[in-house]
């Protein structure tokens, strides 16, 4: 890449049906996952380890983007075997200037949804968060971002980096980054936004102890966790020092049936 990062390999051309997947698939080289382009959250993400695993998983990921989204178009890339999931959150303002609040590890995920997050990562050696940091801000700075925002990556056992995507928007793990560091980003979203420069620059922030996100959803454990919407009868979230709930739910609440099962 023109700075030095290194991207996942995927299609080149549009993959209009399993055969088109097919010929990428073998391009790029075995294993692939597809994945759904116009969302996430684990929705029309399938891995595939040989060519004949791809006709029905195909078309299987297509409805279900289609159904999610709206839009059943798909893409193929290279899997990464046991990654890391890491991703930095920045904060740019509308004059040029970046920093970055450190990385988040979202790397515990079930059907490629994330369900634990921490902050700041463990197990990671330092020089490999100091690159992660340069990558996320070079990137922002090569598109002039301007927002607070999440680049994330994919970390192999040999320590490679490899980014993945930008998520222009408040993230719902971005409540860790918050507690170990003191910065609250909606509120810097909303100062961006109304032509504010950043009052603080990378030598202000610090961290300060971590942080541990678990999101609790609507699920059904007994039916292979699928969503299970309808009343809550008694809602008594934790409480004490340290302890921070974000939910919009409450005592008598009916959960719908049309959205994420995230409570």
């Amino acid at each position: 890449m023109e700075n030095d990062i290194q991207i996942i390999e995927s299609n080149k051309n549009p993959l209009k049906n399993h055969q088109n997947a097919i010929t990428e698939s073998k391009r790029i080289g075995f294993p692939v996952m597809l994945k759904a382009a116009s969302g996430g959250g684990g929705r029309g993400m399938r891995i595939i380890r040989k060519p004949s695993e791809l006709k029905n998983t195909f078309y299987e990921a297509e409805r279900e983007a289609k159904n999610a989204f709206g839009d059943g178009t798909l893409f193929v890339e290279k899997f990464v075997e046991d990654p890391k999931h890491l991703e930095v959150q920045i904060v740019a303002d509308n004059y040029g200037n970046i920093v970055h609040l450190f990385e988040r590890d979202c790397s515990v995920q079930r059907r490629y949804q994330k369900v634990v997050e921490i902050a700041p990562s463990l197990g990671i050696k330092k020089k490999v968060k100091e690159r992660l940091y340069e990558y996320a801000i070079k990137i922002a700075r090569a598109v002039k971002y301007n927002n607070v925002g999440t680049v994330e990556f994919l970390v192999d056992k040999n320590d490679n980096i490899f980014f993945i995507e930008v998520n222009p928007r408040i993230q719902v793990e971005h409540t860790v980054t918050e507690m170990v560091t003191g910065v609250d980003l909606i509120a810097e979203q909303i100062k961006i936004a109304s032509g504010a420069n950043l009052d603080f620059n990378q030598d202000d922030i610090h961290l300060n102890g971590h942080a541990i996100e678990c999101r609790i959803n609507a699920e059904d454990p007994s039916h292979n966790f699928r969503p299970s919407p309808g009343k809550i009868t008694g809602w008594l979230p934790p409480g004490g020092p340290g302890v921070r709930v974000d939910s919009h739910v409450y005592t008598g609440y009916e959960i719908p049936p049309f959205y994420d099962s995230l409570i």
